[in-house]
């Protein structure tokens, strides 16, 4: 019995115990995904699956392991505008941006492992999303730093943005990790619980689904380039530009004949 409890014990370290490579692959990827939200042309739906493998990985490990890996993801998502921040602000000012996102993100996993562990369901898969809107809300003096750039992402799903209207980026990043937060219950087989998890995770997708139709609608109304409405004083469409190389070149033969009566 004493072989087999230290057996299920060196199995329980490895399980939860420094972190491998598998799980540094994973949060790389987390934190690549991450980088394209957070970069200069953020695609959207990086910001939604970034923080989920993330999440998922640290849920199961201890706390300093779990914080481990939300730094590496952190300092991943940072490469997108270390460039950026090294040509404009400078080598310091990079370097400290770069590790206000690693801490960031340690932060965000961290508080995803004591929401898994030591909190009821209901309450813990809000630790993240407070631990990262409250983040956000700290890094607001530094808007290349915070979710500013995962609002702009967002330009085209109205629910975010009517959300971010009422409480800035950190409501916009409280979002996305809740999202991220769901997910994490629903994969951890030690808190997956399907009907805590379906309602309000359902209630989300509804509300992003009923602002689609009135994007679509949107974009329908928007012209094309080729095709811009004429405006008072407007002589910038191709059409306009036609339209007026056709009138000069008929008012060209009577500015010719007014030209040689004058000089006669």
């Amino acid at each position: 019995m004493i072989a087999t409890a230290d057996h299920e014990s060196r199995r329980d370290e490895r399980a939860v115990g420094p972190v491998a490579w598998p799980r540094l692959v994973v949060a790389a990827c987390s934190g690549a995904m991450l980088a394209l939200a957070y970069g200069l042309e953020p695609v959207w739906f990086a910001a939604w699956l970034g923080a989920i493998p993330l999440l998922v990985v640290a849920a199961s490990l201890r706390l300093r392991s779990a914080a481990a890996l939300g730094a590496v993801a952190g300092a991943v998502a940072s490469v997108s505008l270390f460039g950026l921040h090294w040509n404009e602000a400078g080598p310091v000012d990079a370097v400290v941006l770069a590790f206000a996102r690693s801490a960031q993100w340690a932060f965000v996993a961290s508080a995803a492992r004591v929401g898994s562990s030591m909190l009821p369901t209901g309450l813990g898969v809000l630790a993240a999303p407070i631990a990262l809107g409250a983040s956000e809300f700290l890094s607001n003096s530094a808007p290349s730093l915070g979710g500013v750039v995962v609002v702009v992402g967002h330009l085209h799903a109205l629910p975010t943005h009517m959300l971010a209207a009422l409480g800035g980026a950190p409501a916009a990043a409280f979002l996305v990790a809740l999202v991220a937060s769901f997910a994490t219950v629903a994969f951890t087989p030690a808190q997956r619980t399907v009907r805590r998890v379906a309602v309000p995770l359902a209630s989300r997708v509804g509300a992003f689904g009923g602002g689609c139709p009135r994007v679509k609608a949107a974009r329908a109304s928007t012209p094309r380039p080729g095709t811009t409405r004429r405006v008072a004083g407007d002589a910038t469409t191709p059409g306009a530009i036609r339209r007026q190389s056709k009138g000069a070149a008929a008012r060209r033969p009577s500015l010719r004949r007014a030209r040689s009566e004058e000089r006669r």
